[in-house]
Parts: C-alpha cells; sequence; structure tokens
C-alpha cells in the first residue's frame, strides 16, 4: 500500500518513517505553541539561573536544529550553511553550562564528605557538655594507662642513666 502526498506515491517500506516524522513533528509543534503563547516563560522564571540558562539553550538549539532539518529537506546542504555555526556555538556553551552543573554537583558532593560525623569525637563532647562522670570501667582502664606510662617512663629514665654511665 503506498501514500499518495500530492500526487507523489511513497513506497511501502517508507510509510512507518514517514508517520514517525509526522508525529514527531507534531510533538515539536505542542511544544513550539507553548513556547510562543509565553507559557515558558512564565515558567521559566521560577527555575534557578543554571536551569534557564540551559532551558534556553535546549530550546534555541531544538529550533536550529529543526532548521537544519527543513534544509534537508529542501536539498540544500546544511552543513555549509550558517546554521552549523550557529549549532556549534550553541553546543560550547551547553558544555559550558554543563562543566558549572559538574562543579557545582563536585562541591555539593565535597560538603556531604565534610559533614561526616566522627562518633567518638561527638561521644567525648556530649559527654563533657552533660558533665557526666566517667564510668568506673573507664576510670579504672585511665588510671591503668597512667600506671603502665609512669613505669614505662621510669624504664626508660634508667636505661638512659645506665647508657651515660657507660660512655
Amino acid at each position: 500500500m503506498a501514500i499518495n502526498l500530492n500526487d507523489e506515491v511513497l513506497p511501502p517500506e517508507l510509510i512507518n518513517s514517514v508517520q514517525e516524522l509526522n508525529s514527531s513533528i507534531d510533538k515539536v509543534d505542542k511544544i513550539l505553541d507553548q513556547i510562543i503563547t509565553n507559557q515558558f516563560a512564565d515558567n521559566i522564571d521560577k527555575l534557578e539561573l543554571l536551569d534557564q540558562a540551559k532551558a534556553y539553550l535546549v530550546v534555541t538549539y531544538a529550533m536550529n536544529s529543526l532548521y537544519w532539518m527543513y534544509l534537508n529537506t529542501q536539498g540544500i546542504s546544511p552543513k555549509d550553511h550558517p546554521v552549523k555555526q550557529e549549532l556549534d556555538r550553541i553546543r560550547t556553551y551547553m558544555n559550558k553550562v554543563q562543566a558549572l552543573y559538574d562543579k557545582r554537583k563536585a562541591k555539593n558532593r565535597y560538603a556531604l564528605l565534610a559533614m561526616k560525623v566522627d562518633k567518638k569525637a561527638a561521644g567525648l563532647i556530649i559527654k563533657s557538655a552533660l558533665k557526666q562522670p566517667i564510668k568506673k570501667d573507664e576510670a579504672d582502664n585511665t588510671k591503668s594507662s597512667r600506671k603502665l606510662e609512669k613505669v614505662r617512663k621510669a624504664a626508660a629514665n634508667k636505661k638512659r642513666k645506665i647508657d651515660h654511665s657507660t660512655s
């Protein structure tokens, strides 16, 4: 079965492609209607500046891409047309905006890493703030470690005295 478009007949293998293209054009048309009727402008003001830049770039790129496609359908090579330079320029700005997104994302990731809590230090701070007495087990461990440290220092001093006397 062939479709008749203004006295031109399409081969059956192109019918699905043409129908998909027609459907896509209808979707783009609806989006462009929203942009033209200022719904886009009303909603974009609610976005952050970086998101606004991204939205404007996407719309601009889409419009230039549509023009690229139009030139192709008219048999004009868009590769030699100024629209190619415009698409490249828009792509450059899109890369710059993406770099800013990545930088902000990395900064947020670093902030999350910096926010990790040292549980041991937090516990000590909380104990001292609440002025809780040290538990007996902890006190015994502290006394034991102090005694052990005194014994080590005494042994080190004796060793130094012996080393000095033999020299």
